[in-house]
């Protein structure tokens, strides 16, 4: 067979991989697989102990003709005759013209849709819009190192939580541009970087606040989304996620007969599958006595019959709530930790509590929620005070308190 231009494309092949070496240029081949497509590789082997031949793409065969080939071999023969890997500089020479930005917008385009669930990835594009892409964005990624992350790391300190989330989400772009090429292995830049001290939530709820809550729903009957009104009355009634709740349709979801929903997408739908939403009686009443948007399959549609209300359209709604209600500071995911404090109260073991939650674990149910509430905590030091208030003689004067106060709240 003559090895040229002509000849190498017409080349038919028999269904096996071969490597058919170029008799005029030591160390390139025309790779042919078993489908027949075709592409130029060098063969090289550093001058190192213990080497062993390596095996490099120079590109497709459409791309690059016989004489392009084989000076582009001769200059990485020159290359590794003075000790310089081809391949370590094709690496560098790929990743110079890409930047920090250029990465996560590859990141939010090939990774996050196959890898992340919807409301994760919109996250993912809010921290790279508002904390990474403005900072970092133009620096190149293979210029990006451990001193240059931390200091934008530590730089904001009135936002310490949010930079713990944009170091996370940037770790996680390093650990994708590496499985491009685009960074060497092992040297993602955000890796023992400091994260900054993050306090546990923990809200205490109290009844008035509850009554305040239920007042202010019962106001905006009518002139709210009745749908969005009965999200927010379901998700603090059965302690599930918002996302769990909004994602509930008709037609395959609710089981109210039994008093339970089916939640198909969640934080463990990989290992666990399906998960069971119990409802009580009253969120089942609500659901029930909730009108149908024509032409929907959601429990809790939008204006749009086509789609359900979007996490921050509810959000929209519970802050109007909580204004009117004159409570600060409280989440609908608080309504979680207040379930989990009450079943803990009443003697529900860990394990019910978090089947009831949805937790994997007994132990993110016991870290995150079981937080005993204060005014049950105020209830336990009364009792386990009792032998020292006889013991220090202070008996009288704990009678005459409670009276003065019982008599206040009276008038």
């Amino acid at each position: 067979m003559q090895f040229n231009q002509k000849t190498l494309e017409t080349l038919e092949f028999d269904g096996t991989m071969k490597r058919i070496p170029d008799p005029k240029q030591k160390g390139l081949y025309l790779r042919v697989s078993a489908t027949g497509s075709k592409a130029w590789y060098i063969r090289y082997r550093m001058r190192t102990l213990y080497a062993r031949d390596q095996w490099l793409k120079l590109d497709d065969f459409e791309n690059l003709k016989l004489l392009e080939a084989r000076e582009r071999v001769r200059e990485y023969l020159g290359l590794v005759s003075k000790g310089i890997d081809p391949a370590v500089e094709l690496k560098k020479e790929a990743a110079v013209a890409h930047t920090v930005a250029e990465a996560a917008e590859r990141f939010m385009a090939e990774y996050a849709p196959a890898n992340l669930e919807p409301n994760t990835a919109m996250n993912y594009g809010i921290v790279i819009r508002k904390y990474i892409a403005p900072k970092l964005g133009k620096i190149p990624i293979t210029d990006l190192d451990r001193a240059t992350v931390a200091s934008w790391h530590m730089a904001e300190t009135q936002i310490k939580l949010q930079m713990n989330r944009a170091l996370a989400v940037l770790s996680s772009i390093c650990t994708q541009t590496e499985i491009w090429g685009w960074r060497q292995q092992g040297s993602n830049p955000c890796r023992y970087v400091k994260r900054n001290a993050e306090t546990p939530r923990k809200r205490d709820v109290r009844q008035e606040e509850l009554d305040a809550i239920g007042r202010a729903l019962r106001q905006l009957d009518g002139r709210c989304s009745p749908w969005a009104l009965a999200a927010i009355k379901v998700v603090a009634l059965c302690g599930g996620r918002v996302s769990e709740v909004l994602s509930l349709r008709y037609d395959q979801d609710l089981f109210l007969d039994e008093g339970y929903a089916i939640v198909r997408k969640h934080k463990t739908a990989k290992d666990e599958g399906y998960k069971r939403l119990e409802l009580p009686s009253a969120a089942v009443k609500i659901i029930q006595g909730l009108p149908r948007q024509e032409g929907s399959p959601w429990v809790f549609p939008s204006k749009n019959p086509e789609t359900r209300i979007l996490r921050k359209s509810l959000h929209n709604t519970w802050i109007r709530v909580r204004e009117l209600a004159g409570v600060k500071n409280l989440h609908q995911h608080d309504f979680r930790a207040l379930l989990a404090a009450e079943a803990h109260y009443q003697g529900i073991d860990i394990q019910t509590a978090g089947k009831v939650l949805g937790h994997k674990s007994s132990k993110t149910t016991e870290r995150h929620y079981l937080s005993v509430r204060s005014s049950k905590v105020a209830q336990a030091v009364e009792v386990t005070s009792r032998p020292l208030v006889k013991a220090f003689g202070l008996e009288q004067e704990q009678e005459d308190k409670n009276s003065s106060e019982a008599v206040g709240k009276k008038k």
